[in-house]
Parts: structure tokens; sequence; C-alpha cells
């Protein structure tokens, strides 16, 4: 009954904006030759994004008056009139009705949002797309102003259904590169975010409230932060920010000593404190900090983990001395000046965009550049759950290197119960510069896979070499690093490197060479696609950072595996270097042998999806592999083969998986990131989460 009243509630709220905008005076809109149509969500909200969005809107006026530049809500029933979070004149259109009155626009501009670009066209009508179709010149700009959201390319394709003349602007002078210029190949033009930072609320020390502020964004380590402060200041009142207009937030913001960002970083969390006479909180991200300068400021933190050990010390004591907290306030907002361009850069930006002069246009360069670390070569994943036997060999084996090259270690713990999580604190906090670790809140195991940890962890990557490695599995060698990144540094046609790998069974205590003793094979280089390639662990492989990331697909062995080697091969070292454990505590041995056996045989047809059928014969030969491995007749691969014959490749691969797996897990099950249906995980997941402890 209370979500029936909400939904009302809601449907009568969104009829009276629908009639607010029905009032407004469209004269201008049915006369205007050129539109540009700034799009926002269609929710009201008071983010860095949606208000730089606005002064877009309205330094577009300054830039060009010819142009009408108004702002309307994404393409949805949802909508509203006017955002009143914030100190603004704008009026909020809905785009049908700027598709209905538009009646002589002959130049339209639509400026979307990164986050919504995948879906933009679907929310069409068809009247909409008429119109825009017959419209002699649009154009479209992707707004990345967050590259975390920001869609692939081939999510953008539908766009290409309304236009071909299609640029993205980005918002970080960072990602004004010609690794993101190709990353999606569209034009680049670099329009600053813009927020006023100098319209201020400024209160001196003595104002200060013992006041610790928190952004309402999700992090997996918040919860355990945020108890830890509770715990170690106790005279320190929390208070998250949420459902404030902004004058609000400026004010609670002045009367707060401290403000703790968990979201970008380099965000209005963080900055506006110091021009408020306060202190902002946050951690380091390469991806948005303008200079490497703000990694030596005071509360800035290397890493989550690095902050949950400092954070409240440094806090006891800077809020204990007067002087200091004054100083690191005019230091922090000296160089904060330095380095937030104005309004100029902004303006700059917009009219290259209207004058059609981008900053940067795409290359035919392969994908081989697309990392921002200039500090560190590699990144080395370890994922995690109730691996605390076995979590402390897995770190000390990679800490432990021999090699010229920096590297660095994030460790994602999915909420693990039996005390791993307190053992890679302490790594964390003994490796500072070297360890991430992120704690999952709630085991990610059963979430949709846009929450998973591997998702995430995957689009952190940042560096030119990434690898993965189970926090039950270890490496052999000490010199892994060195020889993996030498020979990758000196042949630049390999897209990654492997090695042999001691497999050991915890239950029979037995270990055996993976290839050599198992397999009993022995494998010529290159490893590539044409030579039907033998699997090598992931453990035991070290990747170049071609941009998988962008794909938002799970970094699943086989995917990730077969995708790497689709754009090169990989060089076989007959050495082993690593260890690899089964039969252990992990979360996908939770799941029962049918439903391994299934999953198995997604990954040919969710691989020849991610090729787009264009390496048919891999595929087919990969399915023929797997069925003969797990099942006694070929019933599966020659059903395939069939089809094929009748239907051709695309549907016959469709219409397979459809036969085999969609009547029996569901439509989801087409998605490329479906591994399982969550019913049939074992009773660990329900066990995990009525027990979980933070331990603090």
């Amino acid at each position: 009954m209370r979500k029936i009243k909400k939904i009302i509630k809601k449907i009568i709220y969104i009829r009276k904006q629908r009639s607010i905008q029905d009032s407004y005076d469209v004269n201008d809109l049915i006369n205007a030759k050129k539109i540009s149509v700034f799009f926002i969500p269609e929710k009201e909200n008071i983010g860095g994004g949606t208000m730089s969005i606005f002064n877009f809107c309205s330094f577009s006026r300054e830039i060009d008056s010819e142009i009408l530049s108004i702002i309307s809500t994404i393409p949805s029933f949802s909508t509203y009139s006017k955002n009143n979070n914030f100190k603004n004149n704008e009026k909020i259109y809905r785009f049908s009705q700027i598709i209905n009155y538009a009646k002589n626009v002959e130049q339209l501009y639509l400026h979307i949002p990164e986050f919504c670009c995948g879906y933009f066209y679907k929310n069409l009508s068809k009247k909409e797309i008429k119109k825009l179709k017959s419209i002699p010149k649009v154009k479209i700009n992707i707004l990345n102003q967050n590259i975390d959201f920001m869609q692939s390319f081939d999510n953008l394709k539908s766009l290409h259904n309304i236009t071909r003349d299609i640029s993205h602007s980005v918002g970080f002078n960072r990602y004004k590169s010609q690794a993101i210029c190709n990353r999606y190949k569209l034009p680049l033009f670099y329009i600053k975010s813009y927020i006023d930072l100098e319209y201020k609320i400024l209160k001196n020390f003595k104002e200060k409230e013992k006041k610790i502020l928190y952004s309402s964004d999700y992090h997996p380590m918040k919860k355990r932060i945020l108890l830890m402060i509770q715990k170690k200041l106790p005279d320190y009142k929390l208070v998250c920010i949420e459902n404030l207009k902004y004058e609000d937030f400026l004010e609670l913001i002045a009367s707060s000593a401290f403000c703790l960002s968990f979201g970008e970083g380099f965000d209005g969390y963080f900055i506006q404190p110091y021009y408020a006479g306060s202190i902002g909180i946050s951690v380091y991200n390469e991806k948005f900090f303008p200079s490497k300068i703000f990694k030596e400021m005071p509360f800035v933190y290397k890493s989550y983990s690095d902050l949950y050990h400092r954070v409240a010390e440094d806090i006891k004591l800077v809020f204990n001395n007067e002087t200091m907290f004054n100083e690191i306030n005019k230091n922090t907002l000296k160089i904060l000046k330095q380095n937030i361009e104005l309004d100029v850069k902004t303006k700059e930006g917009l009219k290259n965009f209207y004058n059609n002069k981008p900053d940067l246009l795409p290359t035919e360069d392969n994908f081989l550049t697309i990392y921002s670390d200039s500090e560190n070569i590699l990144t080395v994943v370890i994922f995690t759950y109730n691996h605390k036997t076995s979590i402390s060999d897995c770190i000390e084996s990679i800490v432990n290197q021999n090699t010229k090259y920096k590297y660095k270690i994030d460790i994602w713990d999915d909420a693990s119960i039996d005390g791993t999580s307190e053992i890679c604190l302490e790594y964390a906090k003994k490796y500072p510069d070297t360890i991430d670790l992120i704690i999952q809140d709630k085991n990610t195991f059963l979430n949709s896979y846009k929450k998973i940890q591997s998702l995430h962890a995957i689009k952190k990557i940042n560096t030119k070499y990434f690898c993965i490695i189970d926090g039950d599995d270890m490496w052999l060698d000490d010199n892994k690093i060195e020889l993996a990144i030498d020979f990758l540094e000196n042949n630049v046609q390999y897209i990654g490197f492997g090695h042999d790998t001691m497999e050991r069974n915890l239950f029979t205590n037995k270990s055996a060479s993976y290839f050599k003793d198992l397999l009993k094979i022995e494998i010529t280089n290159p490893v590539n696609l044409n030579k039907n390639p033998h699997f090598i662990l992931t453990s035991s492989r070290i990747f170049r950072n071609i941009g998988y990331a962008n794909l938002n697909i799970l970094p699943i062995d086989y995917l990730l595996y077969y995708y790497h080697l689709s754009y090169g091969p990989i060089y076989y070292y007959d050495k082993i270097m690593g260890l690899y454990n089964i039969g252990d505590s992990s979360n996908f041995a939770s799941l029962s042998s049918k439903i391994i056996k299934d999953t198995n045989c997604f990954f040919p047809a969710k691989l020849s999806k991610i090729f787009n059928y264009k390496q048919d014969e891999f595929c087919t030969n990969l399915l023929k592999s797997i069925v003969k491995q797990h099942f006694k007749r070929m019933f599966r691969y020659n059903l395939l083969i069939l089809l094929k014959k009748i239907f051709g490749i695309k549907m016959a691969w469709i219409i397979w998986f459809d036969i085999l797996f969609t009547y029996k897990y569901g439509k989801k099950s087409r998605n490329v990131n479906f591994i399982y249906k969550h019913e049939h995980a074992k009773n660990k997941s329900d066990y995990l989460t009525k027990n979980k402890n933070l331990n603090l």
C-alpha cells in the first residue's frame, strides 16, 4: 500500500511539473534557428556535474546570443521545472516539449551526460526520432565529466541513428589526451567543469564545531571507516551530507571543522571546506586530482586503508592546535587556487566547441596507450574471500619481488568473515605506499554484476600492465615481475606474459605441474588465437592494459584471457613461477558442479558475442574442447553445428544459447556478465550475511 501511495504521489508531482512547463512562453523556442540543449538527470539533485551543466548553458548564451541555450531533462516521463537546490534562473524543459515547438530549427546541439548516452536513443519516441532526422544539422556532444561513467565505444553506437556528427568533451585537463580521444574514437573538446567556488560563507577556527561531515557517496570501506572514527573520536559528531540546498550545504561546511569525501576525491566535499575556513579530507585519485602535488598535502591520503589507519589521529592532532589548523587550511587553499582554472577555460572550451575546433582528433593508434599512472608500471590485483590461512603467503610473494620496476597492489576483500580482513589491514598499514586495500561492506558474490567487486577492480586499474591473483594462490619466483616486464617492454608485439604453475590439491595435498604433469603438453611460442591456445591460469599472466574496463564486462577468466589474445599473442615462459590451489573456500567454489559445467559452456557463446561473431572458428573449437572435457556426449557441440547450417553464424549462437540455457537460467543469462543464477549458490552467502562482523 505504501508503494502504491508513493507511486501516486510521484505521478501527481510529475504532472504538476509538466503543467508548469506547459505554461512557459515558447515563442523563442518556436522562432529559434539554432538551439543548444543541455541535458540533466530527470530527478532534481545538487551534484557538481549538474551545477557544471547549468553553468555551461549560462556561458553558452554569453558566447553566442544567436543560439538559444536551454536545459532539458533526459527523455523520460519523469521531469521537473526548476532546480531549487542552488541559486539559478533556469527554466527546465522536457525534451518532447522542445521537439514539439522547435519548428524552425536548422541547427541543433545536444549535450548528453556520459552516464545516459548508452540508453538515450532508446528513450526517444518515434515522433522525436522523426523530428531529429528532419533537422538539417544535428550535433551530439557527450559530456564526459566522470570517466568512470563514460560508456564504451560500442555502447555509443545507437547515437549514430540520430547523427554521425558526435564528439565528447572532458571536464578535467588530465583527460585531454590522445589515449582518451582514441579510446572513444571521437573528436575531443576540453570544456572545464566549473562551479563558482568564490560564493562562500567563511568562519574562523573558534567558530568551528566538532563535526565531521561526510559525503553520501558509496565506498566499500565507508562503513568501516565511519565506525572507526566514531570509536576513536567519540566527542565528534558525524553528519552525512544529503538532501541539502547548496546554500545550506555551504553554511554546514563553514560551521564544521572537517569534511570527508567518499567520492571522486577532488570534488566539492574536499575543495569547498578550504574556501570556508575548514579542512577537506580525501583519498588521492589520479583520475581527478589535477596535480601530483596534492599527494603530499595533509589530509590527502594514499588509499582508503591509509586513511583508515591515520585519519582519526590526524584530526585529533590538528584540531587541538589552532595554528596548525589554520596553516593547513591556508596552504592547501593556495595550492587549490593555483590548480583550479577559472571560468575562462570553460568559456574557451565552449567557444571551441561551437566553432568546431576540437582539441584532439582520434588517430589510428592502437589501444596500448590507455593508462594514466606514470609512477607505477604494474598493478597486481588480489581477490580474496576467507583466505586467512593463505593470504599472508600470497601478499608476501608479491611485496618481496626483486625488481627495478615500481608496482602497486590492489587488494579486494569480498567481506571475509574468518579474519582475512584484519590480516590485510595489517599489510596495508605496513606497506602504505604499495598496497591499497578495499574491504567490501557486504559480500558482492550474489549481487548484480554492476556491484560485483571484480568489475570495480578492473575499472580502477590505470597502469601500463596488470595481473590478477586469488588470495589462496601465490607466486614462487621473486624475479617474476622483473622477467615479465623486461620482456614486454622489449617486445611490444606481445599482449601478455605467462608461465607454468604448480597445481596443488588441498584435499589430497598432491602437487603437480599444470602443463607438463597434468595436461602433459608442451607449449610453443607465440600463444595466439590461431593455434587454439591452451588456457594459461589467471595467476600466471601479466597483461598490457588495453582498456578492457571500457567493455563493462567482468574480468572472468575465459573472457579476459581470450579477449586479450584477440589483440596479440602471449609469450609463454617455460618455468613454474606460481602456485595454484584447488579446493578452497572461495565464492565460486560454492557453486555446484552442474552449474560450473554450464558456466564453462557459456563462455564460447559470450566470447562470440564480444567478438561480434567474427572469431567463429576459434569460438566453435573452444566449445568443442569444453564439451569434450565435461560431457560424455557431444550433443551441445553438434547442436551448434546443425544450427549454423540452417541459420548462419550469429543466429545459430543466439538460438543455441536460448535452447540450452535461457529456459533454465532466464533471460538475464543472455547478458555477457551472467555467470550463475543466484538461487543456485549454496547457503554460504546466507551464512556470510548473517554472521558478518566488522570486529573493530
